[in-house]
């Protein structure tokens, strides 16, 4: 079973820490979606993950990740609702 990208937004608004979806990175693996505040600040915390293969979320703290992982994301358009 893979997770769509809109079954990962879907999983993210349940676990968001802020209040708007700002980016949304893939990888191979999973989805990275950032988030921040309603006034446009950015928020200080970690952009969570999705697992492609089971929904897992987790946080994505880019130290965790080789530099050629990290830049091997590739930056997706948000969708409209």
């Amino acid at each position: 079973m893979a997770i769509t990208l809109q079954e990962a937004i879907q999983i993210a608004e349940k676990n968001k820490y802020a209040d708007k979806l700002v980016s949304i990175r893939e990888y191979h693996d999973r989805y990275v979606m950032s988030y921040a505040y309603a006034d446009g600040s950015v928020s200080c915390d970690s952009p969570m993950y999705i697992m492609k293969d089971t929904g897992e979320v987790g946080v994505f703290f880019p130290p965790d990740y080789s530099k050629e992982y990290y830049y091997s994301g590739i930056n997706v358009p948000i969708p409209q609702k």
